[in-house]
């Protein structure tokens, strides 16, 4: 039996005709399952299995929650295997994914709460490059490196498809320079992000908003995994996105924010750490 582990859990409400959901879902890293094992925790009790899935699932909905009581979510894949054979099968599972938490609060308004989206237990992440989004002259942050909005340089190693230049702000408002700088790009647009890495996975932080301006709905996402969908802003206030795993298949990381149905997008700070 081999198993590759299971690297990504991340959970989001989603409202329903019926009530309020929870969805989960996770790269699916293992080569031979023939399954995947759902568990839950809540209010801090034992984890208990909630659903069983068939193998390639990526994402699940669990209709049966309730607001402001703490949910953990984790998952496993399984299948059959014996060694050395001849043998008789038994069931044999992988290690479990990290186990992901989230409590729906009712009198948060639905779009506001992807901000609640996290996920926990990343073990010792390593920190390969903190990213702060702004004018070139403007100051840099602590344990950041500066982006201005120039196109990608191989000798620099990062960089955009495009010049946004002009469009970096440093608004001068927010006391937390990450959040006060961003670069954006206009409603309906589109600009690309790269970063050269090694192929492997990896966990992305960042944060969208204008300390200034209502804005968006902002659209981010990293690898093709959507970071931040379609969600507003309101000035000085931000979408936050902590420790989402991507896997880098190309020898970069690649970051697109807007899109054509979206509104102006601003990011102001990106951290890529190692799992």
């Amino acid at each position: 039996m081999s198993f590759l582990l299971l690297l990504l859990f991340l959970l989001c409400d989603i409202p329903v005709a019926s009530g309020q959901s929870v969805s989960g879902s996770w790269i699916d890293q293992s080569d031979n399952e023939e399954a995947f094992y759902m568990e839950r925790q809540a209010n801090g009790a034992s984890f208990f299995g909630v659903a069983v899935l068939p193998a390639n699932t990526q994402q699940w909905v669990d209709t049966q929650v309730l607001f402001d009581v703490p949910y953990c979510y984790r998952i496993r894949a399984g299948n059959q295997c014996c060694s050395p054979a001849p043998c008789t099968p038994v069931p044999c599972y992988s290690n479990y994914s990290n186990t992901a938490c989230i409590t729906l609060t009712a009198a948060v308004p639905d779009a506001q709460l992807f901000l609640s989206c996290m996920q926990t237990e990343i073990a010792n992440p390593i920190l390969i490059a903190a990213i702060n989004f702004q004018p070139p002259s403007s100051p840099v942050p602590s344990g950041y490196l500066k982006d201005d909005g120039s196109i990608y340089s191989a000798a620099r190693g990062y960089g955009w498809d495009q010049d946004v230049s002009g469009n970096t702000r440093d608004r001068e408002i927010n006391s937390d320079q990450r959040l006060d700088t961003f670069v954006f790009v206009w409603g309906g647009a589109t600009a690309i992000w790269s970063y050269t890495l090694p192929n492997g996975s990896y966990l992305i932080s960042l944060a969208s908003g204008d300390p200034g301006y209502d804005q968006g709905p902002h659209y981010v996402e990293a690898e093709g995994v959507v970071l931040v969908n379609n969600t507003p802003t309101t000035a000085n206030a931000y979408i936050t996105v902590t420790d989402v795993p991507v896997n880098v298949s190309d020898g970069q990381l690649t970051i697109t924010i807007g899109s054509t149905s979206a509104g102006n997008t601003m990011l102001c700070y990106l951290i890529i750490e190692q799992q």
